[in-house]
């Protein structure tokens, strides 16, 4: 800061230190390429220089590393990015970060990187257990002699002769550890090394933490728009309830007179036909075709009714099923019991008999799911593969044999159950909308059109799943059904 004062008569005073003027220099920025090469010492690939200078050219490689860190990303491109860096200030043969996992409070490797790919595991938990234990950054001129990893097997099985470790402190608490070693020279790395990758490490801690930070802040907002969503479809639901109820009543009135009007015409055609021979011919013709017409309207009315029932009941149920509690319930279970039960309608509504091979994969293990839910999806979906082989059946005629093939397959996190029949199959036109809610290809009054989107809805929408199509229109249709095995919090549903 200067100040500037003249010495003439009536010179007017200094200004306060508030309003004095100052003057603002900036040092020349060198890319990091240009302080970066060969050193002499150590594994800190800063270009020898004068003492006096080699302080202000270390400061200057780590304002280039916080200025390249310093734009928010996602986190993995962050930690990818730090490793980068790292490979190109020391010279390492491998190096990982590992952040501690807030479940289980244990140290778990996040991202690793070596001069060769295929490295593997590229750590040694000994020492990182150690970092981590006494807070502080350590150096390993040796590891494999050193007392304080008292010969780890890591290290005797990965050959680490020398390493360091730096812990990640954004803040007072640590949120993981970044490891480097050399795989063939003792005492690569000098104490000169230790003290930058402390400094590197803390430049890393604070772009790390500030990752996680913006994670933390987009699951929020996620799960803040997830609440907000579920309270309005819950008071959608409420509506759609109460609205239907409503519907039912006339629904059942009209399904009910409906029926009675067919059994009324049935009796007045046996009361007029004692009449018929007090009546003329063209009289007893024109009864007899008008009772023929109340008699088909009536049905008419009647299964216009059913079938409206249906579409009601649908949305009901689709409306009812956004709450439900999640159990640890045996997937295996559940699907062969409900594609039995679709089988057996199927056989008896349609007289549709189906072979059946399933397999199902007894490794799964329990799966968190909505019980009831999941099972009507299961149904809904083994209900289309039937329709599809009836449509099949009455093109071909009796040599045709429906064939159902069921699997289910453990995904490690996730379970994948897959239903495929021989039926007619999808056409592409339409293989876009099937899971559109009142989409059929039914004629009308066959179907509702709500099995395929109650089934997504279910799978999709309310268990985190994924429900995909593979077909071969006039072949075959195959429904496959990925489920998580955990159930997502509640607030991230």
């Amino acid at each position: 800061m200067f100040t500037f004062v003249s010495d003439e008569p009536g010179a007017p005073a200094p200004v306060s230190s508030a309003t004095r003027p100052t003057m603002v220099m900036s040092l020349p920025r060198s890319s990091m390429e240009e302080l970066l090469g060969d050193s002499q010492a150590g594994a800190l690939r800063i270009k020898p220089a004068e003492t006096s200078l080699r302080a202000s050219d270390k400061l200057r490689v780590l304002l280039e590393i916080s200025h390249r860190l310093a734009a928010p990303g996602e986190l993995d491109r962050m930690l990818g990015q730090i490793l980068d860096l790292a490979f190109q200030v020391f010279d390492l043969d491998r190096a990982s970060i590992l952040l501690v996992d807030p479940e289980t409070g244990k140290l778990a490797p996040r991202v690793s990187r070596g001069k060769t790919t295929g490295v593997g595991a590229v750590h040694s938990q000994n020492i990182v257990d150690y970092v981590r234990k006494k807070g502080l950054a350590a150096l390993f001129s040796d590891a494999s002699l050193d007392p304080r990893v008292a010969a780890a097997a890591s290290v005797i099985h990965h050959s680490i002769k020398s390493s360091m470790c730096a812990p990640l402190c954004p803040r007072d608490e640590m949120i993981g550890v970044i490891y480097v070693d050399n795989l063939s020279i003792p005492a690569r790395f000098s104490e000169e090394d230790l003290g930058f990758l402390v400094a590197f490490a803390n430049q890393a801690a604070l772009a790390i933490d500030a990752a996680l930070m913006r994670e933390r802040l987009e699951r929020a907002a996620v799960a803040q728009m997830r609440l907000l969503m579920e309270a309005k479809l819950a008071v959608l639901d409420a509506a759609v309830t109460a609205v239907v109820q409503e519907i039912k009543r006339p629904l059942d009135f009209i399904g009910n007179f409906a029926q009675l009007s067919r059994e009324l015409t049935g009796d007045l055609g046996a009361r007029l036909a004692d009449e018929r021979a007090r009546l003329s011919a063209d009289a007893v013709a024109d009864i007899d075709e008008m009772v023929g017409f109340l008699r088909e309207n009536a049905a008419k009315i009647e299964l216009h009714a059913h079938h409206a029932e249906r579409i009601v009941q649908g949305v009901l149920s689709q409306a009812q099923s956004r709450s439900g509690r999640r159990d640890a319930c045996d997937l295996n279970t559940l699907l062969a019991e409900s594609v039995s039960v679709a089988c057996r309608r199927a056989l008896h509504e349609r007289k549709l008999a189906i072979e059946v091979d399933a397999a199902y994969d007894e490794g799964i293990g329990p799966v968190e799911m909505i019980n009831a839910d999941l099972g009507r999806a299961f149904i809904n979906l083994v209900d289309n593969a039937c329709e599809a082989m009836e449509r099949k059946r009455a093109a071909r005629g009796a040599a045709y044999v429906p064939h159902l093939v069921v699997r289910t397959v453990d995904r490690g996190d996730q379970v994948e159950a897959r239903i495929r029949d021989d039926g007619t199959g999808v056409a592409p036109e339409i293989a876009d909308k099937i899971y559109t809610p009142f989409f059929t290809t039914k004629p009308p009054g066959e179907g509702a059109g709500l099995g395929l989107s109650m089934a997504y809805e279910t799978v999709v929408r309310r268990h985190g799943g994924e429900l995909r199509l593979s077909t071969v229109p006039g072949e075959h249709a195959e429904l496959i059904i990925t489920l998580p095995k955990r159930a997502p919090p509640p607030s991230l549903r």
